[in-house]
């Protein structure tokens, strides 16, 4: 066996984050941009890797900890006495000058962690935990909102209490008041009496062992998200899978419909400049005789926009139509580019700018290659 040094290189991506604030760009020169999909992984990843050292050192200095855990930035920490806990706090606090950490004793031996509530009055037990500024508002079940999105989430406070309560009676406790709270929110009595059934049902048997494959084995889930459109959407669904069951033998396709949220029309964030946009399909249309012309970038508009111009190496479409006719390279303009479509990925905005090359059947457009793509199987 060969050791090998594994090193993490932080690339500056990471290390210097632009963001724009009140019509001006700023350079954050401290931390992991709120939000960031690895912003918690990178957390975690330092945490664990100090935590690790400063444990040791403490045990070295003043003995073992009982019992140590972390979730995030939450810690759960068992002691022989209270001066122990806060010689462990005053020691972590002085490990690092951007981490401070603060202290939550027991009160008549109990205590929350996270959605915990943990008693230790004659024996430990374990019930869920609710803030005082708890309100009970959950998805009204009269909302423009999927069924089985509504059915999910009776099943995830079902799952949660069963999960943490660690006695029948206590979990009990928890069912009725789910029920109570449900009521409140408009859920109708027997759909909330069948949903718990099944649920229980479910956890107090053993798991029955599906016999759903075919000749090569399991079948392959695929899914397919579609926006939800009340009504329609469950005969649209009825319809794919009737296909699905009909041509596709080798598959079992999951329909997942998406609800509108208030989020995709109000943003706190300042808008991104037009220019600075990216991953967008675009159209360009010649002020000097309205040939059209439509693309996609995954940069920003404004450096795309620009090659089209300038960039003599590999001359796009817009570029040759511009030097041969000189009325038209006069008449130029970055205002004639517009932004007519986005896409998350390089694949998806592949696809809609075929789309709307086959719309508008733009004059500057010419196919020069084809790639074969598989839209579902």
């Amino acid at each position: 066996m060969i050791p090998y040094n594994i090193y993490l290189t932080i690339p500056k991506v990471f290390s210097k984050t632009r963001f724009l604030f009140n019509g001006k760009y700023y350079d954050q020169i401290d931390g992991v941009a709120m939000g960031s999909p690895l912003g918690p992984t990178l957390a975690n990843l330092f945490m664990g890797h100090h935590e690790r050292h400063w444990l040791e050192e403490f045990a070295q200095i003043n003995g073992n900890i009982l019992f140590y855990r972390r979730y995030v930035d939450d810690i759960f920490a068992v002691f022989e006495s209270e001066s122990d806990a806060m010689n462990f706090l005053e020691f972590l606090n002085k490990q690092h000058p951007c981490i401070k950490f603060t202290c939550e004793p027991n009160v008549d031996s109990q205590l929350p962690f996270l959605d915990i509530h943990i008693s230790n009055a004659n024996k430990i037990s374990t019930t869920l935990f609710r803030k005082k500024t708890y309100t009970g508002l959950l998805t009204n079940f009269f909302s423009y909102t999927a069924e089985n999105y509504k059915i999910g989430l009776i099943k995830n406070l079902l799952f949660r209490a069963y999960a943490i309560n660690n006695s029948w009676n206590g979990f009990h406790t928890e069912i009725m008041r789910i029920k109570k709270i449900l009521q409140q929110n408009s859920f109708p009595i027997h759909v909330i009496d069948r949903t718990i059934k099944t649920f229980l049902n479910k956890v107090c048997k053993p798991p029955v062992v599906s016999n759903d494959t075919d000749s090569n084995g399991a079948k392959v889930n695929r899914y397919f998200k579609l926006p939800f459109r009340g009504k329609h959407s469950g005969l649209v669904r009825k319809k794919l899978l009737e296909l699905s069951d009909k041509y596709c033998k080798e598959s079992l396709i999951k329909i997942v419909f998406t609800s509108l949220k208030l989020g995709s029309y109000l943003s706190p964030k300042d808008p991104i400049p037009v220019e600075h946009r990216s991953h967008v399909v675009y159209k360009y249309t010649c002020p000097g005789c309205n040939a059209r012309y439509i693309g996609e970038t995954t940069r920003h508009i404004k450096v795309r926009s620009h090659e089209h111009f300038y960039k003599e190496q590999e001359p796009s479409a817009i570029y040759l139509h511009l030097r041969e006719n000189i009325n038209c390279y006069n008449k130029r303009d970055f205002q004639a580019f517009n932004i007519i479509d986005h896409g998350s990925s390089w694949f998806n905005l592949r696809l809609k700018e075929s789309f709307h090359i086959g719309w508008d059947n733009p004059q500057l457009n010419k196919q020069v290659k084809h790639e074969k793509i598989t839209l579902s199987v």
